[in-house]
């Protein structure tokens, strides 16, 4: 099985290939109250923290460990969290630290046209203001034509404006073309007095000259003799040159020749999904050439719902029912046509029933659909149900409800998305490393719901989100919903038959023997019945999903 490694933040498949960790301490990890240091040569070493018996005196409040040993440091306070008083200003050195200084342009008188002081590396300088577009006024003719208005190294300036051919018109004869700043201005068209010798018939002007060149033919309009075929150049220019396929004998599995750049290309034939049978878990699909690949189906998020049983008393089908809402979603469509919360459905029409241990809301996998009940009771909902999931407490799930599987990626830094999750009723979906099961939930249910995971099986949850890291979320778990196969009810954090037995396992009945009150001749009137777990029923008669019987001669 291909296991993926996250190296450098992109995804390497490998099979057998055999990486070395690495020694530095991005991959290493100290005890409390030590810490890493790198040699020369990138080795890692834990070390005793040397700031932890060190006592640094004020104002160095701060410790921090160069080269092995502790060193005491003072705050940097920049400016942004200093107050001067009036008359100074506060300048920050290479490092940062802020200090009050006196404002020289307190003390400096800027001559005109420098009517403005600013300081710079905690010297005053005279700079001249800064007159933008909005403070001047450009009048058409003075001077002639600047009529616009732009900016220039901060300093407004007018400028004449620039005319592009798109706004020009040129007198018959003459032809409109741009200088290298977008001004249009009209020319005699030199095409006007250029006769084309053949081939070349057509004119045109490039940079205010006439060039004659030849019309170009594509392939679309061209007809090659047999066995040749048509080819096109950079310009679009086509030609007929003999079909290289024509003297090629591809081998197989290599069936076709097609022609590529004038060249003979043997290429294996095209199956599409239409032809291809792939095995089981996994779905075709088809690439941009149409040939079939077999991938890993995705997991179905769709069609889940809230089930609850329908307690009210009046006249069925009208009441005694179900009533359904979609998870992850704030309406649905009901019978009726109208949307609400939740919709009342009449009847289950699958073979699947729902199992409800109290009054409880369930989770189900399923389709909502309408069924005629007759003149009487008109068009009620009903529902097909696929797939019945039961919580492993009786507390109600909040949060929103996922689909959560292994990713397969395994990884030599943090984070690493070890798993995905998926919104029920979604597209979305999202890698993760970190999950997180409720108290509440008890250590069997969370140590099984990692079992299977680890074991690819996905499980299903309700939960909430926490951020963990920039880009990194922790999923906090407060329900796992587990569903079991027909015959089998989830107890005790496994699937069981009513008499206990674990999924796979069968509740075998055996029946025969003497009951108590049997007749003299040794006849049972009421055979005795003893049940136990088998892991096959072989040739015994199977009398329900997940049981059978077995009759004693």
């Amino acid at each position: 099985m291909l296991s993926r490694l996250l190296i450098g933040g992109a995804l390497i498949a490998s099979s057998s290939a055999i990486i070395a960790p690495p020694t530095g301490c991005a991959a290493m990890l100290c005890l409390e109250g030590t810490i890493c240091v790198e040699d020369a040569n990138g080795q890692g070493s834990c070390i005793t923290n040397p700031c932890h018996v060190t006592d640094c005196p004020p104002p160095t409040t701060s410790c921090v460990v160069k080269d092995g040993q502790a060193v005491c440091v003072a705050p940097v306070v920049g400016c942004a969290a200093m107050l001067c008083a009036e008359g100074n200003i506060c300048v920050e050195d290479a490092n940062g630290q802020g200090s009050c200084i006196t404002n020289p342009c307190h003390v400096t008188d800027c001559p005109p046209p420098t009517t403005s002081c600013v300081v710079k590396d905690g010297q005053a300088v005279c700079v001249a203001p800064v007159v933008g577009c909005a403070a001047m006024l450009c009048l058409e003719g003075t001077p002639p034509p600047t009529t616009s208005c732009v900016v220039k190294d901060g300093q407004a300036v007018c400028v004449a404006p620039v005319v592009g051919c798109a706004a020009m018109l040129c007198a018959e004869g003459n032809i409109c073309v741009e200088d290298e700043n977008g001004q249009g201005s009209c020319i005699t068209n030199p095409c006007h007095v250029t006769d084309c010798p053949p081939p070349a018939t057509s004119c045109v002007v490039k940079d205010g000259q006439a060039v004659c060149v030849a019309p170009v033919v594509g392939c679309a309009a061209m007809l090659c003799l047999e066995g040749m075929i048509c080819v096109e150049d950079e310009t679009g220019q086509g030609s007929c040159i003999t079909n290289p396929c024509h003297v090629t004998d591809c081998p197989p599995p290599t069936t076709s020749c097609v022609v590529k750049d004038g060249k003979a290309v043997c290429v294996s034939p095209v199956v599409g999904c239409a032809a291809m049978l792939c095995a089981e878990g996994t779905d075709c699909e088809e690439d941009e050439d149409g040939q079939g690949h077999c991938v890993e189906q995705e997991l179905d998020v769709n069609g889940y719902y809230l089930m609850k049983q329908d307690l009210r008393k009046c006249i069925s089908p009208l009441c005694g029912g179900h009533w359904v809402s979609r998870v992850n979603k704030r309406r649905m469509r009901c019978a009726d046509g109208l949307k609400a919360k939740s919709c009342y459905v009449a009847e289950i029409t699958s073979d699947l029933k729902p199992h409800f241990t109290n009054n409880e809301m369930i989770l189900v996998k399923g389709t909502p659909s309408k069924k005629d009940f007759g003149e009487t009771f008109g068009t009620l909902g009903a529902f097909f149900l696929e797939e019945t999931h039961v919580s492993s407490t009786t507390d109600e799930g909040f949060g929103k409800f996922f689909a959560v599987e292994n990713s397969g990626v395994q990884c030599v830094t943090t984070p690493c998305p070890t798993m995905n999750w998926y919104v029920l009723n979604k597209k979305r979906s999202k890698g993760f490393s970190d999950i997180d099961f409720d108290a509440r939930l008890g250590a069997d249910a969370a140590s099984v719901a990692r079992g299977q995971l680890a074991s690819g099986e996905a499980i299903i949850v309700a939960a909430t989100t926490q951020r963990v890291s920039k880009g990194e979320k922790r999923l906090v778990v407060n329900q796992i919903y587990n569903s079991c196969p027909a015959g089998y009810l989830w107890h005790k954090e496994a699937c069981r038959t009513p008499y206990g037995c674990v999924h796979p396992q069968l509740e075998m009945t055996l029946v025969g023997g003497v009951a108590p009150g049997g007749d003299e001749i040794g006849q049972p009137k009421n055979p005795v019945e003893t049940t136990s777990c088998v892991d096959s029923c072989e040739d015994h008669q199977h009398t329900g999903p997940g049981r059978c019987t077995a009759f004693l001669q």
